[in-house]
C-alpha cells in the first residue's frame, strides 16, 4: 500500500471513530455503529502496550479535539505501512467514501495534516470514491470537494489587517517596529496595515498551539505578525476602498475588532486576522488597538486607557462607515473593549443628533463585556438604533469577568448570574464550553460561537432560527437564549 493509500485509510478510520464517539446514536452517520466498534477493537488489539494505545485512549476521551484525532491518525498510518495484515483487516472495515466527520453543525474534511471546515448546509454528503488522478497512471484520492473553506487549510496565507491605534510607536523614526503599550500623549491615532501569516496548519478558532502540542505533532500552527506599515490617513482610507472594490457588490462588508484588557498590539493584530479568516470575511478586516498595558496586574491602568480612548474609537468607527461607503461594517468588541465601544456609540449618537453624517453598522457582537451590568442596562439601549442586530455573549465560566465582578463589587454584563437582558439585544448564554482551556477568549475559539457569528453576518437571522440556541426565561420574565453544544 503506497503512502497516499495508507493516509486515506487512516483518515477513514478516524472518521468512523469520531462519528462513534462524538454523536448520539440517532445522529451517527450512516448507522455504522457496529462497524466503528469493531474498528476500535481492532485498533485496541493492534496498539496494545504501545504509545499508540495512549493516543487511542486520549482521542476517545476527547473526540472533538482535532489534534488528538490527527495524532491517532498518524499512528494508524504508520502501522498500515509496516503491518500488511493490519492493513488488510482495516480495509475490510472502513468504507471507501469521502471522509466526513459530522459534528451536527459543521463537517470537517481531512486534507494532509490539517482539516478544512465549511458550514454543514454547504457540505456535500460524499464525493466519488477513488479515481485515477489527472495525468497520472496510478491511483490516488480525488481530494476534498470544491466547497468554501479557509484557504489556510491548504496553504499558508498572508492575511492583511487594517488598523487604527492611539498607542505610541516603539520607534517614532521607524513605525514598522510596531507599537508600544503606552498611549500617545496627544491621543493621536496612527493608521496602517498589518500582514499576518496564517500557516497551512491553522486550526479553526486557534491562533496557535502550545509548545508541547507543537512538539508532539511536529507542526507549527502559530499565526505570526509579519509586518506593520503606517500610512497617512487619506492613503489608509483609499487602501480600504481599494480592497473593498476587489469584491463583488453583494460581498462588500467589513469587520472591525476591538480588543479587551491585557492585549498587546501584536496580539490584537493576530486575533483580528484569525477571526476575519475563520469567519471568511468578504471584505476588509480591521482592528482598533487602544493602549492596553498587556499585563494582568495593570488592570486599573487599562481602565484609565480605555476611557481616554473613547473618542478615538468613536472617530475610527464612524470614519469606517462614512469614508469608505461600506454598507455593512460589523463590530466585535471583547471584554473591556466594550466600555470603549459603549461610550463611543454615545458620542456617535450625539454627533448624528447634532446633524452629523448618518452612521449605520451591520452586526454588533458584544463578547464577554467587562461592563457594569446596571450601566449596561442604562446605555446599551442605543445599540439597536445603529445596528442590524446586536448580540451579547455571556458565560458563567468566564473567570476573568468573574474576577472583575469581585474587584468592582457589582455584577458585570458578561458574567452570569445574574443574566443581563436589554430590549433589542439578543443575550446568548454560553455554558460549559471547556472554558478551562478556552477561558476569557471563548468567543473567538469555540467553533459554535464563531458559527453563530458567521450565520448572523450572512443571514441576520433571529435567535429562534439559528442552530443550537434554545429560549430561556430570566427571573424577571425576559427571554434570553442558551447555547447548547
Amino acid at each position: 500500500m503506497d503512502s497516499s493509500e495508507s493516509k486515506q485509510s487512516a483518515v477513514r478510520a478516524i472518521v468512523e471513530l469520531a462519528n462513534l464517539w462524538s454523536l448520539p446514536p440517532g445522529r451517527r452517520v450512516g448507522g455504522r455503529t457496529a462497524t466503528a466498534r469493531k474498528l476500535y477493537e481492532l485498533l485496541e488489539q493492534a496498539f496494545r502496550d504501545s504509545d499508540a494505545a495512549i493516543a487511542l485512549k486520549r482521542a476517545k476521551a476527547f473526540p472533538d479535539d482535532i489534534e488528538k484525532l490527527i495524532l491517532l491518525m498518524r499512528h494508524i498510518e504508520k502501522r498500515i505501512e509496516t503491518d500488511s495484515k493490519f492493513a488488510d483487516d482495516l480495509l475490510k472495515l472502513v468504507p471507501s467514501e469521502q471522509p466526513v466527520i459530522d459534528f451536527s453543525h459543521t463537517r470537517y474534511y481531512f486534507e494532509g495534516r490539517a482539516m478544512q471546515l465549511c458550514p454543514r448546509e454547504q457540505a456535500p454528503k460524499r464525493i466519488p470514491p477513488r479515481k485515477k488522478a489527472a495525468n497520472k497512471g496510478k491511483k490516488g484520492w480525488a481530494g476534498p470537494p470544491a466547497v468554501p473553506s479557509p484557504p489556510t487549510a491548504r496553504k499558508g496565507l498572508e492575511y492583511p489587517v487594517w488598523f487604527g491605534t492611539n498607542r505610541k510607536p516603539v520607534d517614532t523614526a521607524d513605525p514598522s517596529k510596531g507599537f508600544a503599550d503606552e498611549r500617545e500623549p496627544d491621543n493621536r491615532v496612527s493608521h496602517g496595515q498589518c500582514i499576518v501569516h496564517i500557516p497551512k496548519t491553522h486550526r479553526f478558532g486557534s491562533i496557535g498551539s502550545s509548545l508541547l502540542t507543537r512538539f508532539l505533532t511536529w507542526t507549527d500552527d502559530r499565526l505570526v505578525l509579519r509586518s506593520v506599515k503606517c500610512m497617512a490617513e487619506a492613503d489608509f482610507w483609499q487602501g480600504v476602498q481599494n480592497e473593498l472594490a476587489a469584491h463583488d457588490s453583494d460581498e462588500r462588508q467589513a469587520l472591525v475588532y476591538l480588543h479587551g484588557f491585557n492585549v498587546s498590539f501584536e496580539e490584537a493584530a493576530i486575533r483580528a486576522a484569525q477571526i476575519g479568516c475563520d469567519l471568511k470575511n468578504t471584505g476588509p478586516t480591521a482592528f482598533f488597538s487602544w493602549p492596553s498595558r498587556a499585563q494582568p496586574m495593570d488592570y486599573f491602568c487599562d481602565e484609565a486607557s480605555i476611557e481616554v480612548s473613547e473618542q478615538a474609537i468613536g472617530d475610527f468607527l464612524t470614519h469606517f462607515v462614512t469614508h469608505t461607503g461600506i454598507q455593512r461594517v460589523h463590530l466585535i468588541a471583547h471584554s473591556m473593549g466594550n466600555r470603549g465601544l459603549l461610550r463611543a456609540m454615545q458620542r456617535i449618537s450625539s454627533s448624528v443628533t447634532a446633524g452629523g453624517d448618518p452612521v449605520r453598522f451591520g452586526q454588533i457582537f458584544l463578547a464577554a463585556p467587562d461592563v457594569d451590568a446596571t450601566l449596561f442596562h442604562n446605555l446599551a439601549k442605543i445599540y439597536p438604533q445603529f445596528s442590524q442586530r446586536t448580540t451579547l455573549y455571556a458565560s458563567p465560566s468566564d473567570h476573568a469577568v468573574a474576577v472583575s465582578e469581585l474587584l468592582h463589587g457589582a455584577p458585570r454584563a458578561g458574567f452570569v448570574p445574574p443574566i443581563t437582558v436589554v430590549d433589542g439585544i439578543d443575550t446568548v448564554v454560553v455554558p460549559q464550553l471547556d472554558l478551562l482551556s478556552l477561558g476569557h477568549g471563548y468567543y473567538a475559539k469555540a467553533a459554535g460561537i464563531l458559527h453563530d457569528m458567521y450565520d448572523l453576518i450572512r443571514n441576520n437571522q433571529p435567535p429562534q432560527k439559528r442552530q443550537r440556541l434554545y429560549p430561556q426565561s430570566s427571573p424577571n420574565g425576559k427571554q434570553y437564549w442558551e447555547y447548547l453544544k
